[in-house]
């Protein structure tokens, strides 16, 4: 990032290399641990002139950096942050960190395979949970990958990820040791000691009870001095709600929320007090930043049982369950954006609503996912690029169509008819000036700049203005108001519902039934949903969804790739090759010399004898299992080295079952196995 243009910010800029100075900014910093000298490099996304408002003087390098940068784009991003890095090793600093907020934990992964001589990164803006099998979890938490994911870097040497769940929800620790020159000991990490703690009060409790102290008295301080102000803004209500608001990031980056319905909608409410007219909302949903309610579950195990609440009282602010405060609004709508009224086409609504979905996928979370109010619409992932809305209606409050926009993927009746619609300032004004764009790259700018007297563009809030809570035109107000005027007597309702169940934003993929090919070579591709896909006979190609699949290649030489989620990968008769993806996996290659590769995440690769040789590309120690069934045991076997890699054999008859590729074999233990149960086993 270049500061230099801007007035407030260039004098803030200190030498790069130096230990940390208050007030200050610069690309890296030294800190001198125990002796060590420790190099921290800085790194933001370089999409953040589109997904913030950053200022014009302040530059961005790479420029123009897609969401879902391609391998060229990653190789560029790497060499803008290579030099930073490069004039710490100059200085025989061999330990360095890289703390980067890339939004996508993909992109540090691309990144931790690219960049030389950075030993962790420590990622951010993803908002995702990386942990082990001990750590301490909040209820209803989605583990993305292990802590740490381990990579290899341009040296060869090991790269260390780590990411926590945003808002203090955790805090991470991550314990290594490093060599005499500076490379860590994979194997010095211990899973009771690094991981991810949740901060939650059943966590808490648990850590106290084995590490009984006092609070600090600055914590204590701190803590009473935000009590009154939480306790002032709580008291502040505006109607009520007798269910969970859903602003969790993953749902409102991919679907349709109640709470996505609820804050669009206000700003409709909002928009037709100054303009009757108005009769679409269109928001985007990085724009909402929590939920309206609590969560509660299992103590922190992955996948136990998770209720989730209206939001709860708060005795000291008088705040019965439910009531929705002005904290709650401004927790949730954090950025309280101002409106802006535009004409659009229904051709320019089309488009509108197709760069809503355009970078939407299994596993992403695009902040431009639109939440909309006055209108509905049917997308598909697996069409291609501006023809992914296959039907858009506008709707009135009783939501009765009373106009169809696009059916079937084809646009219907004049394409130049208008609508007058609301969305945000954000998204309406110029990210960068000349291109056209608003933020997430949303095209508003650009239909001003070819038709401003069509367009007619009229701001709620006049420049110049703060907009504060109470500031009319702004998205806290807009949902204030709302809610008192429609849910003070009788409370709001809709329960949130799952993919397949909306109706404002339908996403086919979520609707698509199990899976079966044909005896021929198929390629076959899941939904979102937990699917059983099963290929048959034939050479197939499948790919699973982020949901938890069970995908079966049956016979043939097959490619079968996982996905997000925690999938069962079954390679069945043929030399096949198999890739979990992220998740935690298990995956079989069954028989015949397979390939399995299990991707981030903690996965189990099961082994049989008489099954063939499987080959495992990226067993991680003390994190992957090797799953032993068919009457297999760990008596059964000999760990031998063989070159690089580590074979598994059947003592009794010299037959390898498995090869680890990279793996020492001074590193396997019979901790590294577990029995398969059933439950795990194909069906």
């Amino acid at each position: 990032m270049d500061f230099s243009g801007d007035s407030s910010l260039r004098g803030l800029v200190v030498p790069d290399g130096q230990a940390p100075k208050p007030n200050s900014i610069a690309k890296s910093v030294v800190f001198t641990v125990g002796g060590e000298r420790i190099g921290v490099v800085g790194a933001t996304t370089p999409t953040l002139p589109t997904i913030s408002s950053p200022g014009a003087g302040i530059k961005v390098t790479p420029s123009n950096f897609p969401a879902n940068p391609s391998p060229a784009q990653l190789d560029t991003l790497a060499a803008a942050i290579q030099p930073a890095v490069d004039a710490l090793t100059a200085q025989g600093i061999n330990k360095v960190i890289l703390l980067s907020h890339m939004q996508q934990f993909q992109i540090e992964f691309g990144l931790a395979q690219r960049l030389r001589d950075v030993d962790v990164i420590i990622a951010g803006g993803s908002h995702s949970v990386f942990a082990d099998n001990n750590d301490l979890l909040r209820p209803g938490a989605r583990v993305a990958s292990a802590y740490p994911t381990v990579f290899r870097s341009p040296k060869n040497e090991p790269v260390l990820v780590v990411n926590t769940g945003a808002n203090y929800s955790y805090v991470g620790r991550l314990v290594t040791e490093f060599d005499d020159r500076g490379v860590i000991n994979v194997a010095s990490i211990n899973p009771a000691t690094s991981g991810a703690y949740g901060t939650d009060s059943a966590s808490v409790a648990t850590l106290t009870a084995t590490n009984p102290g006092t609070p600090s008295p600055q914590v204590v301080a701190t803590v009473d001095a935000l009590r009154g102000v939480i306790v002032a803004k709580d008291r502040n209500t505006f109607g009520s709600t007798t269910t969970f608001l859903n602003g969790t990031r993953d749902d409102v980056r991919t679907q349709e929320t109640n709470l996505g319905n609820l804050t669009a909608d206000a700003n409709l409410f909002a928009a037709r007090q100054v303009d009757p007219t108005v009769t679409i909302s269109f928001k985007n949903g990085g724009g909402i930043r929590d939920n309206i309610g609590a969560v509660d579950g299992s103590g922190g195990v992955v996948g136990g049982q998770v209720a989730k609440f209206p939001p709860p009282a708060n005795p000291l602010a008088n705040k019965r369950e439910g009531q929705i405060s002005q904290l709650d609004i401004e927790n949730s709508l954090r950025f309280n954006n101002t409106l802006t009224l535009l004409t659009l086409t229904a051709r320019q609504i089309q488009e509108v609503l197709e760069h809503g979905v355009a970078d939407s996928a299994p596993g992403r979370t695009p902040g431009r996912f639109p939440q909309v109010g006055g209108v509905n619409f049917t997308f598909d992932v697996n069409r291609p690029a501006n023809n992914r809305v296959t039907n858009i209606t506008v709707v009135n409050e009783a939501g009765q169509v009373i106009d169809t926009i696009v059916n079937s993927g084809e646009l219907v009746g004049n394409p130049d008819r208008t609508f007058r619609v609301v969305t945000l300032n954000f998204l309406a004004n110029e990210s960068a000036p000349g291109s056209g764009l608003g933020g997430d790259q949303y095209p508003f700018p650009r239909f001003v700049n070819e038709n401003a007297q069509r367009t007619n563009r009229v701001d709620l809030v006049p420049a110049g203005t703060t907009p504060g809570f109470n500031v009319a035109g702004t998205e806290q107000k807009a949902f204030a108001d709302f809610s008192a005027a429609r849910f003070s007597t009788t409370p709001f309702n809709q329960v949130d519902t799952p993919p397949a169940q909306d109706t404002r934003i339908r996403n086919l993929d979520f609707q698509r039934s199990n899976l079966v090919g044909t005896a021929g070579n198929d390629t076959l591709t899941g939904g979102n949903t937990a699917q059983l896909i099963r290929g048959l006979d034939g050479n197939d190609r499948i790919t699973g969804g982020p949901g938890n699949d069970r995908i079966n290649g049956n016979g043939g030489n097959d490619t079968i790739f996982g996905g997000a989620g925690a999938d069962f990968l079954f390679g069945g008769k043929g030399d096949d090759v198999l890739n979990g993806g992220e998740g935690a996996d298990v995956l079989s290659g069954d028989l015949g010399n397979d390939t399995l590769t299990g991707g981030p995440g903690p996965d189990i690769f099961l082994i049989a004898s008489g099954r063939g040789t499987d080959t495992i590309t990226d067993f991680q120690d003390q994190i992957d299992k090797l799953g032993l069934y068919l009457g297999l045991t760990f008596a059964n076997l000999t760990i031998r080295g063989a070159g690089s890699n580590t074979e598994i054999v059947l003592t009794s008859n010299n037959e390898v079952l498995a090869v680890l590729q990279g793996v020492a074999p001074n590193l396997i233990t019979q901790a590294d196995f577990v029995t398969a149960s059933s439950a795990i086993l194909p069906g």
